[in-house]
């Protein structure tokens, strides 16, 4: 499966060209070689009384894909559980955000993509159901964040309402749980900002961040 709409927001000499990634599914190697990933995307939102951001970085992709329970240490947190689903989650890129970081996996066989986070409770999140879904998803994030470089404002529920909607058209399952990871994009965006909070900025680009992580 390939993503037909998806676009190329961002600069070419931003885009990625990494090599042909057998530990993967045939899908998301057809998506790679086709339509790319950016190298990173930097998402910043600002309220009036509270800001959110990470970036995530795709240079993973560039070598042999480890699968996450041989990223992380475990020491004392060792879970045979998460172990078995972890090894299975192979990373392809990475998140830094204020005081953390964590990874953006795609399982093996199956093809669907998570965030995981050993410091976080629970096995992590399920963000889409395919890279080439993510990619779409990606590029709807950027459109949306557009909408605030214009001067629109709008309280953060109806905001990340919008954002929602456009993001369950390109993908039905992302506001629902799947297996023992809960939903990534729902669980994003009500975890920073109250309900009425208005949105003073809100930015997401392939340019480099000069964020300290």
């Amino acid at each position: 499966m390939t993503a037909p709409s998806w676009k190329h927001p961002w600069p070419s000499h931003h885009m990625m060209h990494p090599p042909h990634r057998p530990e993967i599914c045939d899908d998301a190697n057809e998506f790679l070689k086709i339509h790319r990933l950016p190298r990173s995307i930097h998402f910043e939102a600002r309220g009036a009384n509270a800001s959110m951001g990470f970036e995530w970085l795709f240079e993973p992709l560039n070598a042999a894909l480890r699968p996450y329970n041989r990223i992380i240490k475990w020491g004392d947190f060792f879970d045979a559980k998460e172990d078995k689903l972890w090894s299975e989650q192979l990373e392809i890129g990475e998140e830094r955000f204020l005081g953390g970081c964590a990874s953006i996996c795609v399982h093996a066989q199956e093809g669907y993509i998570t965030r995981l986070d050993c410091e976080v409770e629970g096995a992590g999140w399920f963000v889409n159901g395919s890279l080439p879904l993510f990619g779409e998803s990606l590029f709807t994030l950027v459109s949306w964040a557009d909408r605030y470089q214009s001067g629109e404002k709008l309280d953060w529920r109806a905001a990340q309402e919008t954002l929602l909607e456009a993001l369950e058209r390109v993908d039905p399952r992302v506001r629902h749980d799947k297996d023992e990871y809960r939903a990534f994009w729902p669980t994003l965006l009500k975890g920073y900002f109250d309900d009425g909070e208005t949105i003073v900025s809100c930015r997401a680009s392939s340019e480099p961040s000069n964020v300290e992580w």
